[in-house]
């Protein structure tokens, strides 16, 4: 967001980045927002891994900020050329992990990271750019999440479909692990050649990512498989299982970097995990057992409301959780005006392989309103 001009401080003599917010945006007061706060978010780090800036004000109408001057490219274009190694990648991943770290330090979450806002100077130094979407943890959901349901507008975008985490999709209350999880696809990613939660649109991508367990990388060496094992341990859905924030990932990367012992150890558990079948650990099952679950959070539970608009509760939906998440995000997209996606992720709530139903009422409501009857769907009776 914004145009970006190369400027010579003319007081230091240094070539600077002057970004500046055209009028049309300017005039815009969540793009105007977005723009403050990014300068907000940049001027409280200091970190050799994060763009910085030296000024930020207004010119006859024009808002600008003014940040150093970097020759390169954007990881993105390091991409567009072919994968990376596992070590390269990891390497890369690590600086971007430390810039993050800073930020997080400062209860700051960037919540948009994405190989187009890494970028590599010329001498090789990682940079992490656009802190616009950054935000400080909060108890509540942000209720600007969910993306691309939007028309692409500028300031409507608040994450990236392929580098989202779970409860970003669905307006969970967002963590520092949010950023672990989208750092997680740009090492997949990077090695792979694509991210790990991809569908033939916005739609089926949101469904793989709340349905689909992580792929897992490529094999190769021990490193490659120890790679394996910290990516999935980025991509896991429940953020409380993820490692913690970006400190604690940069720290496991120089370990896998520089411990060759360590290299070795996290490849066998690796190899371990990837055999091992998905299956409830004991302790899990014996507590499903002896813990019984209080009749009035059950209750509240199944009371739950899924959609305002349609009067649907969590007991109106026969299926899965999996299907009644999908069938929120469908609303949410719905009631955004993505009617397209909206459909598309009904559908996916419907190819499940648990036996779902909607009620009869609901479908017809449905129906009405989007004036497409085509897709045949059960109706609890």
């Amino acid at each position: 967001m914004g145009e970006v001009y190369r400027a010579t401080d003319s007081r230091l003599g240094r070539q600077v980045a002057i970004k500046v917010l055209p009028r049309q945006l300017a005039a815009d007061p969540v793009s105007l927002e977005r723009f403050r706060r990014e300068a907000r978010a940049v001027a409280a780090l200091s970190h050799p891994n994060i763009v910085a800036i030296f000024d930020v004000g207004s010119d006859s109408g024009l808002q600008y900020a003014v940040t150093e001057f970097l020759e390169g490219e954007t990881l993105r274009d390091k991409l567009s050329r072919g994968r990376l190694s596992p070590r390269e990648a990891l390497s890369i991943v690590l600086e971007i992990a430390d810039g993050v770290a800073a930020a997080h330090s400062r209860e700051i979450i960037h919540r948009d990271l994405k190989p187009e806002n890494v970028f590599i100077t010329m001498n090789g130094r990682v940079k992490v750019l656009d802190f616009g979407l950054a935000r400080a943890p909060t108890a509540q959901a942000s209720s600007e999440a969910v993306t691309d349901f939007r028309p692409t507008e500028a300031g409507m975008i608040m994450g990236t479909v392929g580098y989202l985490a779970p409860e970003q999709a669905e307006l969970r209350p967002l963590t520092k692990a949010t950023d672990v999880f989208a750092l997680g696809c740009i090492l997949f990613e990077a090695i792979s050649g694509t991210v790990p939660f991809e569908g033939l649109s916005t739609a089926l991508s949101l469904a793989a990512l709340i349905r689909d367990p992580a792929p897992h990388l490529p094999p190769g060496d021990d490193l490659a498989h120890a790679t394996d094992g910290l990516v999935q341990r980025c991509l896991t859905k429940n953020p409380d299982d993820r490692i913690v924030d970006a400190a604690a990932l940069a720290a496991e990367i120089r370990t896998l970097l520089t411990d060759d012992d360590a290299v070795l150890r996290m490849s066998t558990q690796a190899r371990r995990a990837e055999r091992r079948p998905k299956r409830w650990p004991l302790y899990a099952i014996v507590a499903a057992f002896l813990v019984a679950v209080p009749i009035a959070f059950y209750v509240r539970q199944q009371n739950e409301v899924i959609d305002e608009g349609y009067d649907l509760r969590v007991s109106d939906v026969r299926g899965d959780s999996e299907t009644r998440r999908l069938l929120a995000i469908a609303l949410r997209a719905d009631a955004m005006g993505n009617r397209a996606n909206a459909m598309q992720l009904l559908e996916q709530a419907h190819r499940s392989s648990t036996q779902t139903a909607l009620p009869a009422a609901f479908l017809a409501s449905w129906f009405d309103a989007s004036g497409n009857a085509t897709m045949r769907v059960r109706s609890v009776s």
